[in-house]
């Protein structure tokens, strides 16, 4: 893997917790159809899985639309719904009610719900890219290349290890470049959807238009601000590598009487695998582990 790589999914914690009935990407989709009513509604519906309290809250809401109430009875702690409750209750009446009481979510909040549908967009156009070749770079790949270096050397592309700075543009592999090798794995991008996003020029880029489709979205989705958020677009590693990794077998033991004597592990501990390693930024550690 240090080799090679791993693919560079977003990690499970970029959409909300899988067991809840509603996770973030299903309320940035209905953000981006501007369907501001459905996005609430799945904000503030009820799950199996919350606590008692603000599973009444919730019901609250859903059975009478008090949303006075329904807020005076939702926990402190669950600050989103809360200021959405009490946005509700202000603009009743109103006839875009809906969209300023998410508006009534602070910004990074907005943000991780739109981009929360971006990244699973991305993490599925990263399987179908594998799914056609795991092993070369195909035509019309993405890479990224610096504008000051293209010039002199046009196959200059970042470092495995580099962020990707806001100064490198995207290039489509030509089919004398797949041909002659110019390019690795290490190198191919995807984009993260938005209105200045280049898209790869082979059937992957194919797939992105058609999986946007499938949900209800267009390229022009992503024109203008969102709730007075704008997504311009950026790119993505399909596959990251970890540094100065290194790992070793040790001893676990079965019980927290056995972990304060760690050096004399009983008969029922078992072996366990200990992992030290960096990652770059904005790479998840639990899809490295998967």
């Amino acid at each position: 893997v240090q080799a090679s790589g791993f693919v560079n999914y977003f990690g499970m914690q970029r959409f909300g917790e899988e067991r809840f009935d509603v996770c973030g990407p299903d309320i940035g989709l209905r953000l981006l159809r501007r369907q501001w009513k459905d996005a609430v509604e799945l904000l503030l519906a009820p799950d199996a899985e919350s606590s008692e309290a603000v599973c009444r809250a919730k019901q609250l809401w859903k059975e009478s639309s008090d949303a006075q109430a329904a807020s005076k009875l939702m926990p402190l702690y669950r600050h989103n719904e809360r200021l959405v409750l009490k946005a509700l209750h202000r603009y009743s009446g109103c006839a875009d009610c809906h969209e300023r009481a998410l508006l009534a979510l602070p910004y990074h909040s907005r943000t991780l719900l739109l981009h929360s549908y971006c990244s699973l967009l991305w993490n599925r156009c990263a399987s179908e890219r594998l799914r056609l070749n795991r092993n070369q770079v195909m035509v019309g790949d993405l890479v990224l290349k610096c504008p000051e270096k293209a010039s002199a050397d046009p196959t200059v592309v970042l470092q495995r290890d580099d962020a990707l700075p806001s100064n490198y543009q995207p290039h489509q592999v030509t089919a004398e470049e797949a041909e002659q090798g110019c390019y690795s794995m290490i190198d191919v991008v995807l984009p993260m959807p938005g209105r200045c996003s280049i898209l790869p020029g082979n059937s992957v880029g194919q797939f992105l238009r058609s999986e946007l489709a499938r949900d209800g979205l267009s390229s022009d989705c992503f024109s203008g601000k969102i709730l007075k958020v704008a997504l311009p677009g950026s790119y993505r590693r399909l596959l990251a590598h970890p540094r100065n990794l290194q790992w070793s077998v040790r001893d676990i033991p079965a019980s927290d009487e056995d972990a304060a004597s760690p050096s004399e592990p009983s008969q029922d501990s078992g072996l366990g695998l200990h992992l030290c390693f960096f990652l770059p930024p904005a790479v998840y550690a639990t899809m490295f582990l998967r």
